[in-house]
C-alpha cells in the first residue's frame, strides 16, 4: 500500500508536510507538490497508507489516478494509519463526507467512478465541540477515479 509518512519511498518531510522529492531543494519540493502526491501529518510518528484498487488489479495511491474498466467497475478504497491512536478516519469525495469510522486504525469502502470522481482521507482527533470535526492528525491528497 502506498504510504505517506516514515518509511515512504522517496519522500521528504518539510515541517508537517510529506512530499515526494529527491531532496529538500526548492525545485524538488515544488516538483513534488505539483505532482499532487503530498500529505500532511501532525508529527513524524503518524503514517498513512491510502490506496484504491479494482478487482482486475488496477491500483492508485495518494495523488494518483485509478483508471477503471468503466464507470460501474467496483473500486475498493483502503486507509490504514499508525501513530494516531484514538483518531477518527474520514473519507471525503466530490460528494462531501461519505464515511467516518471513530477511533479506528483502518477502513475499507466500496465505490465506483460513476459515483465518485475522487476520494481523499482525513485522520482527525475526536471532536471537542460537536458537530465540528476534531483537529487533523493527517490529511492526504486525493486519489482520482477515472472510468
Amino acid at each position: 500500500m502506498p504510504r505517506c509518512g516514515p518509511g515512504a519511498a522517496a519522500t521528504r518531510r518539510a515541517g508537517g508536510l510529506v512530499i515526494p522529492a529527491d531532496d529538500l531543494s526548492r525545485g524538488a519540493i515544488v516538483a513534488g507538490l505539483r505532482s499532487g502526491r503530498a500529505c500532511a501529518a501532525e508529527s513524524s510518528a503518524v503514517s498513512v497508507g491510502f490506496t484504491a484498487v479494482t478487482p482486475r488489479g488496477a491500483h492508485a495511491g495518494i495523488g494518483e489516478a485509478l483508471t477503471a474498466a468503466g464507470p460501474a467497475e467496483e473500486v475498493l478504497v483502503r486507509l490504514s494509519v499508525t501513530g494516531a491512536e484514538g483518531c477518527d478516519l474520514r473519507l471525503v469525495t466530490d460528494q462531501g463526507l461519505v464515511l467516518t469510522v471513530p477511533a479506528a486504525t483502518s477502513l475499507a469502502w466500496h465505490t465506483t467512478p460513476a459515483r465518485t470522481a475522487y476520494v481523499r482521507a482525513e485522520v482527525r482527533h475526536p471532536p471537542q465541540v460537536s458537530p465540528l470535526p476534531g483537529r487533523p492528525a493527517a490529511l492526504t491528497s486525493p486519489v482520482w477515479l477515472r472510468p
